[in-house]
This record gives structure tokens, sequence and C-alpha cells, in this order.
């Protein structure tokens, strides 16, 4: 895991909680946000009666922050990863229908020189996995700076 900078001359910043769940599969990540979500819920509303939060209504109204502040940021990180690779597959499969098409427009582009990454946005594909697949594919490849 990289550990980022706080700045030039700064000490590292140390990573968050949520920023080593990173590497789990979204469906964990929506699994345990919802856990926490209704476990957070349920100590809050059910705690004083078994004893848990017997302390009073802040010990209630931490668990409820507690679940709110891990779990949803992870259902919420998980949903997003879900629904973007649903989008990338998409992009993929509609690229390998207009690959023919595509061949021509990006050699066209290269002759030109013009953007072959501006190219493939105009055109819809828009995921920096899927544009730099079209880039293999038609024997190009993309600066570092452009997706």
């Amino acid at each position: 895991m990289v550990v980022p900078s706080a700045g030039r001359g700064q000490p590292p910043m140390r990573p968050s909680l949520l920023d080593g769940m990173g590497f789990l599969p979204p469906w964990v990540r929506i699994a345990a946000g919802a856990g926490m979500l209704a476990g957070g819920v349920a100590g809050a509303i059910v705690g004083g009666n078994f004893g848990i939060a017997s302390v009073g209504g802040f010990a209630r109204l931490g668990l409820l922050v507690l679940g709110l502040c891990l779990g949803g940021p992870l259902l919420l990180g998980g949903l997003g990863d879900v629904r973007r690779a649903r989008a990338a597959a998409r992009e993929r499969v509609l690229a390998e229908a207009q690959l023919g098409d595509l061949r021509a427009e990006i050699q066209a582009a290269v002759a030109a020189r013009h953007s072959v990454g501006a190219l493939l946005r105009r055109r819809g594909f828009h995921d920096p996995g899927v544009q730099r697949w079209i880039a293999r594919e038609c024997g190009v490849v993309l600066p570092t700076g452009e997706r």
C-alpha cells in the first residue's frame, strides 16, 4: 500500500481504516457496510434493553455514529465499484462490436496527430481500462498522462 504524503518535507499521512478496505471485493464491502449500518442502528435502538449501552444515551448514539461512519462509506463504495465494473463491461462489449470502425478512426487521428484519448472519449469510451484495450488492439500506445 502506498502511503500518501502530506506535502513536501512533511511526514507521511497514516492511511485510514477505510483506505485499507479498498482491496476487498465489492460484495464483501457491501455486506460489511450493510452489517455495520444494521448493527449501529440496532445497537442504538435496543442497546439499553440488553445492557450493551447501559451507560445511557451517549453510548447508543456512539453505536449509531460508528455504524453510520464506517458502514455507510463501505456500503456506498462497494455499490460504486459494482456500478463502475458494470459500466466498464458495457463499454468493452461496445468496443468489441465497433473495433473495425475504431481502427480506421484511430489511424486517421494518429496520422493527423490528434489525441486518441479525446477521440475515444467523444465516442463514449470513458473507462481508462477500455481505452487502453482499444488503443492496444489498434497498435497505439496512449501517453502516460492520457487515459
